[in-house]
């Protein structure tokens, strides 16, 4: 028996650090606890009105529509308007963690853009937001590989109605050292598990020299049909790009860039002819050589259930393939972009096709 107990104890204190990885930091986060000194709201979460040009949000703490529990938070906003329940300076955030928020969400006639904020984060340098819009039953919505920006603390959760109706249930902010694919953790040197190599799609590559082996008399534009571009941060540029034949996954040659911390490089390309009404895989091959944090594949113009198309890679790696899945086009054109914010980075074999 004392084995026994033993054993169970032991199991126990080795589950800690796993639990402690998914510990949610929204508090109230199912909405069903009162405010003692509003008790028709909810409690540790604050209404904000962010634009009333169309005419002043309502708000409710509805207890006859839930997720779960017994109750949600309603957003009832005019077109024009924008109305956000938030829960503001949420502390102790950790600056080498990756944060994944998301929520469920029921909507009517919701406008455009409205959904999920983790504001005082970045995903990729960009603001992390998760969008929906129309009429639609309990949906989840989702952000993942957001990271403090420089110098931020604490964040603000912000759920969000640019009209219609919008109700919010189950919210969830939870850390994790590195993204993987739902959250799962990957060693912190390597590309996160969501871009491990996938079914190969049968739709026609609409990326041209995808190998990136033709290459032009230009020394602007060294590597045909890309597109290098450089934006400078708080250091002295240096972003260095070229065909490199002494290093390749296949073929003859790779694309490569070097760029000094403080300062962001990327090569891109338009895959045009995109129908909107179909879905699309992106892929890439890279390769990495201490390789700062929101380097990776971008594509742009387009979505994955409402989020930016992005996958993170960063530190030093051999060849791995990223690759993003279900991107819905919003126009006839997607934005490929290989993307390095410092480090060494190699790229080659990129694919954009119809799923």
């Amino acid at each position: 028996m004392k084995r026994l107990s033993f054993l169970v104890g032991f199991l126990l204190l080795l589950s800690l650090p796993l639990l402690s990885q998914s510990i949610n930091i929204a508090v109230n986060p199912g909405f069903e606890e009162a405010d003692s000194g509003n008790p028709s709201m909810p409690a540790w979460w604050t209404t904000d009105l962010w634009n009333t040009s169309g005419g002043v949000p309502i708000y409710a703490w509805d207890d006859k529509v839930a997720h779960a529990g017994k109750r949600s938070i309603l957003i009832t906003c005019p077109t024009g308007s924008i109305g956000a329940v938030v829960k503001y300076g949420v502390p102790s955030l950790n600056p080498d963690k990756f944060y994944q928020m998301s929520a469920w969400v029921k909507t009517e006639n919701a406008g455009g853009n409205s959904g999920i904020i983790l504001d005082g984060c970045e995903v990729m340098g960009e603001r992390p937001w998760a969008s929906i819009d129309g009429t639609h039953d309990w949906k989840k919505l989702t952000i993942k590989g957001a990271m403090l920006k420089a110098g931020v603390t604490s964040v603000d959760i912000c759920l969000v109605c640019r009209g219609g109706k919008l109700w919010f249930d189950d919210v969830e902010v939870v850390a994790m050292d590195e993204l993987g694919e739902g959250g799962e953790e990957t060693p912190t040197t390597t590309i996160p598990a969501s871009s491990s190599p996938s079914v190969q799609t049968a739709g026609q590559n609409l990326l041209e020299n995808p190998s990136f082996e033709e290459i032009t008399s230009e020394p602007r534009y060294p590597v045909a049909n890309w597109n290098p571009h450089e934006w400078t941060g708080e250091d002295i540029p240096t972003y260095k790009y070229k065909q490199d034949e002494s290093v390749f996954h296949s073929g003859k040659a790779s694309m490569y860039s070097e760029c000094s911390q403080g300062t962001k490089g990327a090569w891109s390309q338009r895959g045009k002819n995109a129908d909107p009404s179909k879905t699309y895989q992106a892929s890439v091959w890279l390769k990495g050589e201490n390789l700062a944090a929101y380097s990776g594949l971008i594509v742009d113009s387009g979505k994955v259930d409402g989020n930016r198309p992005c996958v993170p890679a960063s530190g030093t790696f051999d060849w791995q393939k990223v690759t993003i899945k279900s991107i819905k086009p919003d126009a006839n054109e997607l934005i490929f972009t290989i993307l390095n914010r410092g480090g060494k980075l190699w790229a080659d074999d990129a694919e954009l096709r119809e799923e």
